[in-house]
């Protein structure tokens, strides 16, 4: 059985929205070797119900999102799309461990013929690398109206890349060095 790590954003998450969760997600042991572990953050805005569900299983991460004025709405939402991306995830490595060497060979020329691939950078700068907490770099990212701000990070001395997410609050990206 899975068992869901609840977190809330200024909701509460009462038991039986844990169970009903659960149960919803106990279809998805069948597709992993080990119990994979999931997240769930459960919030409110604006009148909806905001269910996030992520699921850490068999070296694959995936992540879903949805909003509905109802919250089980949300769930199943939620839960219906996390499953269409493991089946969907899951039919790709099935299909490429069933290809013979042959079609390999095939696709292995296919891919030497085509042109490489020479993203064009239109713009570069750069800056000197400020030390200074999250915090003081979500001001300085407000200030200069960007979507992401790098920086070193005093608390941890590591360089960090701080965002802004969809639903208007930060993500923090640190290295593992």
């Amino acid at each position: 059985m899975l068992s869901a790590h609840p977190k809330t954003k200024s909701v509460h998450i009462t038991d039986d929205t844990k169970e009903y969760l659960e149960k919803k997600l106990g279809k998805f042991a069948r597709y992993f070797r080990h119990e994979p572990e999931v997240q769930f953050v459960q919030g409110f805005e604006r009148g909806h119900h905001i269910a996030e569900v992520t699921l850490h299983g068999d070296s694959i991460i995936l992540r879903s999102q949805e909003k509905h004025t109802d919250l089980r709405t949300a769930l199943d939402h939620a839960v219906a799309k996390l499953e269409t991306q493991l089946i969907k995830y899951k039919s790709k490595r099935i299909d490429s461990h069933r290809q013979t060497s042959a079609i390999k060979a095939e696709t292995e020329a296919s891919l030497d013929s085509m042109p490489d691939f020479a993203p064009q950078i239109a713009r570069r700068k750069s800056f000197t690398v400020q030390t200074m907490s999250p915090e003081d770099a979500a001001q300085q990212m407000e200030l200069l109206g960007h979507t992401f701000f790098l920086f070193k990070n005093d608390e941890t001395g590591k360089p960090s890349v701080l965002y802004r997410r969809e639903s208007g609050d930060y993500g923090l990206i640190e290295p593992t060095l």
